[in-house]
């Protein structure tokens, strides 16, 4: 983006802010709330190619979600090892704060 087309984005969205009732402080907020979103969803991403990425893993149904570097697994596996694997993948992403293993064991 050109450095004139980014000074008139922000000198827009200050200007909505202000027609919206919003002040400068919440529009800064919101800005790095979407920085925020847009780390977690990348982080997501990263964490989902290497999940699929592993033969024990890749077929099994895991959810991903992240905020602000912790991540929550869910779903289903059929082996205890397999959800200690997802784990110790997802722990292995850069970024990564805490995991919490929340996937189920349910054996066929």
């Amino acid at each position: 983006m050109k450095l004139s087309s980014l000074a008139t984005l922000i000198a827009l969205s200050a200007a909505s802010a202000q027609i919206a009732g919003c002040g400068y402080g919440e529009l800064v907020r919101l800005y790095f709330q979407e920085q925020e979103y847009q780390k977690d969803q990348e982080l997501i991403a990263e964490i989902k190619g290497a999940l699929l990425a592993d033969p024990q893993i890749r077929r099994a149904p895991v959810q991903v979600e992240a905020y602000l570097g912790t991540v929550r697994l869910s779903g289903t596996v059929s082996l205890p090892d397999q959800k200690q694997r997802a784990q110790a993948i997802t722990e292995q992403v850069d970024d990564v704060e805490s995991v919490d293993n929340d996937l189920i064991v349910q054996e066929p």
